[in-house]
């Protein structure tokens, strides 16, 4: 088994029982046994588990995402639904564009990809998966739900995503072709492959030169992966990503939104500090010395800013393991995945 490679404890230490057999990580993973998908896939290569169309026949259906898109109350426990973030995309990828709910049919029928963002605020059977797959890995960050519909032909270009993912294929097959490892390691950002070795590409190298991007020598280098109902395929963060069908698609995708220390110490500070006025309030208003630039610092902000480091530095100081995992078990309990 591997070892995490980054100084962290196996990210499979502390797996209990209950998490070995929860549903939810039966359904992503099948038979494959927990730890060692942890000690050596998560983060780290892509993972793939061949189903049946039994596996995911009870978790979502195509009636049942078109209710969700359109709000039905029936599929969020009895409760009203939200108007959630539809959007579509031509045939070979692209930007995608806002859609109503009532155009989906008709834009599939265009030969768009359809995908809805969220979808487990509206469908309860989702958005129990999300807490039951959230609390199984004691996951901080928050964990939702994509929903994907293609036409025959639809396609995305090459490209990497800031957030690990569990794609679930549901109906028709889809052709996933991936990289073996992630190109960059904690992306700060989506990144399409056509934009490496761009004038784009060196100014975010100039942004962040510590964000190093390993490109593929081609496509053929690429594992292929052709996704059935039932199939699930893990794909980490930072993984180089194609996918066609030639048949139509429809699935899910399970993402897990990145949570680390920066986010954990930023929201432990927040929580520390928000009781003095000065941090809650907006950052005072002070009149333009005449004659400077934006880039001219301000006698008077900068008196105000230095009055507040010394509280920040004092919460700083003040931090302990034992205060920040305090903030570890609130982000598990806050973080819920339908928010």
């Amino acid at each position: 088994m591997l070892g995490s490679g980054k100084g962290a404890p196996p990210a499979s230490a502390g797996v209990s029982e209950a998490a070995r057999r929860a549903p939810g990580l039966s359904l992503l993973l099948g038979d494959a046994p927990i730890e060692p998908f942890l000690g050596e896939r998560w983060e780290r290569s892509p993972f793939f588990s061949k189903g049946t169309p039994a596996r995911t026949a009870a978790l979502f259906d195509l009636p049942r995402f078109l209710q969700a898109v359109n709000g039905a109350a029936s599929t969020h426990g009895g409760r009203a639904g939200v108007p959630l973030d539809v959007r579509a995309q031509g045939p070979r990828g692209g930007d995608a564009f806002p859609l109503p709910p009532s155009f989906v049919e008709q834009a599939l029928a265009l030969g768009l990809t359809v995908f809805v963002l969220d979808l487990q605020k509206n469908a309860h059977e989702l958005a129990q998966l999300c807490a039951q797959v959230k609390r199984d890995l004691s996951y901080a960050g928050r964990v939702f739900i994509n929903g994907y519909r293609s036409p025959p032909g639809g396609a995305t270009p090459l490209h990497l995503d800031p957030q690990a993912v569990f794609t679930i294929q549901l109906a028709g097959t889809k052709r996933w072709r991936v990289s073996r490892a992630p190109a960059v390691e904690a992306p700060l950002r989506p990144m399409i492959h056509e934009i490496v070795g761009s004038e784009r590409f060196a100014q975010l190298a100039r942004e962040a030169p510590w964000l190093a991007v390993v490109a593929p020598q081609d496509e053929a280098s690429l594992d292929a992966y052709t996704l059935e109902p039932g199939d699930v395929l893990y794909v980490p963060a930072g993984v180089w990503h194609t996918t066609d069908t030639s048949t139509g698609s429809f699935s899910l995708s399970l993402a897990f939104e990145p949570y680390g220390v920066l986010e954990l110490v930023r929201d432990h500070l927040q929580q520390a500090l928000r009781a003095d006025p000065a941090f809650r309030a907006s950052l005072p208003v002070v009149p333009a010395l005449e004659g400077s630039r934006p880039s001219v610092a301000h006698p008077a902000m900068h008196e105000f800013l230095a009055a507040r480091l010394e509280a920040v530095r004092a919460a700083v100081a003040a931090l302990t393991p034992e205060s920040l995992h305090d903030a570890y078990l609130r982000a598990l309990r806050d973080g819920a995945s339908s928010k």
